[in-house]
């Protein structure tokens, strides 16, 4: 489970490595607003900024209100409030590009408009 919180920069820790085919693999999020099904997807690629990407990988989403609706490449990005689904690929560049292949992780997003826990029930 990933929680953001809008209008922060928020750190994102996955272990997508240990599931990779290439020896310094990129990383794209694909995330769906699970309350407006009918919303195109959005495409987030960024640095891994783990200091040990063996174990894990760290990345940073900055949500602010002026930042981009639909997607970018180390952007800003600006989610609505909600339950989301993320699914994240292993790409050879930074790329907006989805591949062909599976995803290497599959989850679910909480997005929340305050400073307030995320429950379960968000």
């Amino acid at each position: 489970m990933i929680y953001i919180r809008k209008s922060q920069t928020n750190s994102i820790v996955l272990t997508l490595s240990e599931s990779c085919k290439a020896i310094s693999p990129y990383f794209l999020f694909e995330f769906y607003n699970e309350g407006q099904l009918g919303d195109a997807p959005v495409l987030f690629a960024t640095d891994d900024i783990s200091l040990y990407t063996g174990r894990y990988n760290q990345f940073q989403l900055i949500d602010d209100i002026a930042g981009s609706g639909t997607g970018g490449i180390n952007t800003p990005l600006s989610l609505k409030a909600g339950q989301w689904a993320y699914s994240v690929y292993e790409t050879a560049s930074l790329t907006l590009t989805k591949p062909s292949t599976s995803p290497l992780e599959q989850g679910r997003m909480i997005v929340t408009g305050d400073n307030t826990t995320p429950s379960i029930y968000d």
